[in-house]
């Protein structure tokens, strides 16, 4: 969860977030202009035009009800799709291209009936809790089962620069990057132990990307100049901490392509190329407004909530690459698994930690259905991860509390750690139980349950 950025911490901090959308949405992307076929899209910073071919394999797989409703409870509410996408009776027809022709479309033919519906002429690499192997060993249900674990964020020497860092008098530092680690660390034995086979993607304080914030210094550069600021501000070193100019500063813009960008991008090259799993567990820890940032209060809220892929805005389906990875994610059906996923983690979690449902604030984020605890939002990794993934966000960091149990993790029994990986390990195996062993197969309580 955002610390500093994207929460009201200081001052004029709402506006800079009204500032950095629009220049997410006016940023010059990375496509090499001299391709013409290339030239035409207009997509994410980092990212790349769509390959839109890669809907084909799911012609007629989706009827027309089918489709409409995901759009409309889940991905894109209020109706963001609109000015992009066409619905017909029998077809549904996709802008392909922000600056190419309004005839430049790709069709996608919707399925007579339900019970005409054709199977997809490709498989995803992921597979859901149904296609696993029936009745495996009783204590193991998520044996064959391929989870990657993500630990949110960086941490270490660059928790400042993420702005996922605060500190209470002389007492250390709490960087969400090293929580996040942690809870994995504890984590994967426990997931192992019921049978998974888990990877975790950040296994240190340092980016998986190889790229640096200086590598970004010309597109920061661009995209302030294209969002009106020109010349634009190079450093924020001589401002004050806490001001809000800083999000108009190369510096600052070249950090948030680095970290928020490029640095979740390269996690999705390895999840979606080398590892290929099953379900990706998004591991955070949450915070909330505490006052004067060069004094921070610590406050009594606590809460939890667990997010799966959705609410596009008009804004984000404006991008074609967007557009094209949200359809891609419908196609493959990954809400059919995330859905209950997120049901039964959530139930696990409020179980174990008694923790009150979070309230968003806005319209980022919509609940599904009547669990308080399960959002879809759309974040860059649940949208790029090609599979099921589960984005965690419990405890809030400034609560007196969590804190309290944070400082003093060496001495708790049960760490915070270990109480956020028994709830996330339980919530998966009630799951996979619940769809693996037959109906009569007794199912073998875990130890300590």
């Amino acid at each position: 969860m955002v610390f500093l950025r994207g929460h009201s911490r200081h001052p004029g901090a709402g506006l800079g977030r009204a500032l950095l959308t629009a220049l997410l949405f006016v940023t010059p992307s990375l496509v090499d202009a001299k391709d013409q076929r290339a030239s035409i899209y207009e997509v994410s910073p980092t990212g790349q035009p769509p390959k839109w071919a890669q809907l084909d394999p799911y012609q007629r797989c989706l009827t027309r009800s089918e489709f409409l409703r995901l759009l409309n409870r889940i991905y894109a509410p209020d109706q963001a799709y609109k000015s992009s996408i066409k619905i017909s009776p029998d077809h549904v027809d996709i802008k392909r291209s922000a600056h190419g022709s309004p005839s430049l479309v790709h069709r996608l033919e919707f399925a007579p009936s339900a019970d005409e519906k054709a199977t997809p002429s490709v498989t995803p690499y992921w597979r859901p809790a149904a296609a696993l192997p029936k009745s495996p060993p009783r204590t193991q249900p998520l044996q064959g089962l391929r989870i990657a674990l993500d630990p949110g964020h960086i941490g270490g020497r660059w928790a400042r620069m993420e702005e996922r860092w605060f500190r209470i008098g002389n007492e250390p530092p709490v960087k969400e990057g090293e929580l996040t680690l942690k809870a994995a660390e504890v984590l994967k034995p426990k997931l192992e132990k019921l049978g998974a086979e888990v990877t975790v993607i950040r296994t240190g304080l340092k980016p998986v990307t190889k790229k640096r914030p200086e590598d970004f210094e010309e597109l920061a550069r661009e995209s302030l100049v294209a969002a009106g600021f020109d010349p634009p501000r190079e450093s924020y070193e001589d401002l004050p901490r806490w001001s809000p100019d800083k999000r108009l500063t190369v510096q600052w813009q070249s950090e948030v392509f680095f970290y928020r960008a490029r640095e979740i991008r390269d996690r999705a090259r390895i999840i979606n190329r080398k590892i290929k799993p099953d379900l990706v567990l998004c591991l955070h820890f949450n915070a909330e407004k505490w006052g004067d940032p060069r004094n921070p209060t610590l406050i009594d809220k606590n809460h939890f909530h667990v997010l799966l892929n959705g609410t596009y805005s008009l804004e984000e389906l404006s991008r074609d690459d967007i557009r094209f990875e949200m359809l891609l994610r419908i196609v493959q059906g990954t809400h059919r698994e995330e859905i209950p996923l997120c049901a039964a983690v959530a139930r696990s979690f409020t179980r174990r930690t008694g923790l009150e449902p979070y309230v968003y604030p806005g319209k980022n984020a919509r609940r599904i259905n009547d669990n308080p605890y399960v959002f879809a939002r759309n974040l860059l990794a649940n949208r790029t991860y090609l599979c099921p993934v589960i984005f965690l966000e419990p405890y809030v960091m400034n609560n007196k509390e969590v804190y309290r149990r944070i400082q003093n993790a060496s001495e708790d029994s049960p760490t915070i750690f270990e109480e956020y990986a028994d709830a996330v390990a339980k919530g998966l195996r009630a799951y996979y139980t619940s769809r693996r062993m037959e109906p009569e197969d007794p199912v073998e309580p875990a130890p300590g349950e």
